[in-house]
C-alpha cells in the first residue's frame, strides 16, 4: 500500500518548533484545512483569535505561516502569552535565503496588549497588512516585549479613565516601517523603555514624561526625544530640512555616540562624542531589504565608534538585530523527504536545524 509522507513531515516540524524555554502548554495556529490531522486536535487551531481565548496565562502559541497578507487577522491579548512566528524576508526579492525552510510569514494585522497582557512576548511575527488603517501593534501594559517582528507600527495607548502609566516596555531587534510613538497627546508616563536593534521607518516620538534608553537603532526619520531618553549608538539616516533629531530641552548629556549625516542646529561646537558623516559612506544599495542597514566595511567610525568601541546601529551592541527576525528557537533550514512509500518499507528523511 502506497502511503502519504505529509503526516511524518509535519510531526517533524512541530517536534522541533516546540524545543523552546518557554511555560506552559504550547498551541499551534494554521490556517491550511488539513491542519485537524494536527497530533493533538484540542492543542491546534485554524484561528488565532480563538487560540488566544482558549490559552491560559503562561502559554506559548505557535503561529505557523498563511498564504497571504490578511492573514490571522487582529487580536486582543488580555493574558500573558508567547507568541511565535516564522520570521519575514524569507522568500522572493530582498530576501535571507537558506534561514528557514518554510519560507512562508506569520501574518496579522493588528494586536492590542490590554490590561491583564503583562509579561507577554511576541517573536517573528510580520504585523503590516498591506492596506487598510489601525495597523501594528498597540500597547496598554507593563511588561511587554516586541522582539524579531516586522510591524506596520508601534503605539503607547494609556489614555482615559481606568488606564495607568506603563513600565518595563522592551522594543528589540526589530523592522518598523512606519511610526513608533503614541496615539493620543494624553498618553500617560513611560518609564523604563528598552529600544535597542530597531530599524524604525517613520516618525518615533517620546513624551517628557517617558524615561528610558534608545540604543543601537537605525532612524530612517524624524526623533522627538526629550532628556528622559538616553539615545546613544544610534545611525541617523534623514537630514531634512536641517536635522533628523528634534531634542526638546536642548540638553546634551543624554545623546552620545551617535551617527548622523549632518549636525542639528543645537548642536554644541565639536558635536560632542557624535560622529557627522555622509550616509552614502554608511549604507550601501546591496543586500537584502534588511542586511543592507549594516554598515559598509568601509566605514571605520561605523564599526569601531560606539559608547563601547564597536559598531553603531541596529547590527551592534549586546543584542544584534537578526536577519529575518528568526526567532530564538531551533529552526529547520533544510528538510528532505519522499512525498510517499510503501507501507512496511524504510524511507531516510534528514532534517538540518540551528538555533540563532
Amino acid at each position: 500500500m502506497k502511503i502519504t509522507i505529509l503526516n511524518l513531515t509535519l510531526i517533524c516540524l512541530f517536534s522541533i518548533a516546540v524545543m523552546n524555554p518557554a511555560q506552559g502548554t504550547i498551541l499551534r495556529v494554521n490556517k491550511q484545512p488539513a491542519f485537524i490531522n494536527c497530533t493533538n486536535p484540542t492543542l491546534c487551531y485554524n484561528d488565532l483569535a480563538t487560540a488566544v481565548n482558549a490559552a491560559s496565562a503562561g502559554d506559548t502559541i505557535h503561529v505557523e505561516p498563511t498564504t497571504n497578507t490578511a492573514g490571522y487577522g487582529s487580536i486582543v491579548i488580555d493574558k500573558p502569552l508567547v507568541l511565535i512566528g516564522n520570521g519575514y524576508y524569507l522568500g522572493g526579492a530582498g530576501s535571507n535565503p537558506g534561514k528557514q525552510y518554510h519560507v512562508g510569514t506569520s501574518y496579522l494585522q493588528r494586536i492590542e496588549f490590554n490590561h491583564g497582557s503583562a509579561g507577554s512576548v511576541v517573536l517573528g511575527l510580520d504585523i503590516r497588512e498591506a492596506s487598510g488603517g489601525n495597523r501594528g501593534i498597540y500597547i496598554n501594559d507593563n511588561d511587554i516585549e516586541i522582539r524579531h517582528c516586522i510591524v506596520q507600527a508601534i503605539y503607547f495607548v494609556n489614555v482615559g479613565a481606568g488606564n495607568f502609566a506603563l513600565d518595563n516596555i522592551r522594543i528589540q531587534q526589530n523592522t518598523v516601517i512606519a511610526d513608533f510613538g503614541f496615539t493620543n497627546t494624553n498618553v500617560l508616563a513611560v518609564t523604563n523603555l528598552l529600544m535597542t536593534n530597531n530599524r524604525i521607518g517613520g516618525t518615533t516620538s517620546a513624551k517628557n514624561s517617558w524615561s528610558g534608553i534608545m540604543r543601537n537603532n537605525v532612524f530612517a526619520a524624524t526623533v522627538n526625544v526629550f532628556s528622559g531618553m538616553q539615545v546613544i549608538d544610534n545611525i541617523f539616516q534623514w537630514s531634512f530640512p536641517t536635522h533628523t533629531l528634534e531634542e526638546n530641552d536642548n540638553t546634551m548629556g543624554n545623546v552620545n555616540y551617535n551617527i548622523f549625516p549632518s549636525a542639528p542646529s543645537w548642536f554644541p561646537s565639536g558635536n560632542g562624542t557624535n560622529h557627522i558623516i555622509p550616509m552614502a559612506s554608511v549604507f550601501g544599495s546591496a543586500g537584502s531589504d534588511d542586511g543592507k542597514y549594516q554598515p559598509l566595511s568601509t566605514c571605520n567610525i561605523c564599526h569601531t565608534g560606539s559608547s563601547t568601541a564597536s559598531e553603531i546601529g541596529m547590527f551592534g551592541g549586546l543584542t544584534p538585530y537578526t536577519l529575518s527576525g528568526i526567532p530564538e528557537v531551533p529552526s529547520i533550514y533544510h528538510l528532505f523527504a519522499p512525498p510517499s512509500g510503501y507501507q512496511g518499507d524504510s524511507i531516510n528523511v534528514t532534517i538540518s536545524t540551528k538555533t540563532n
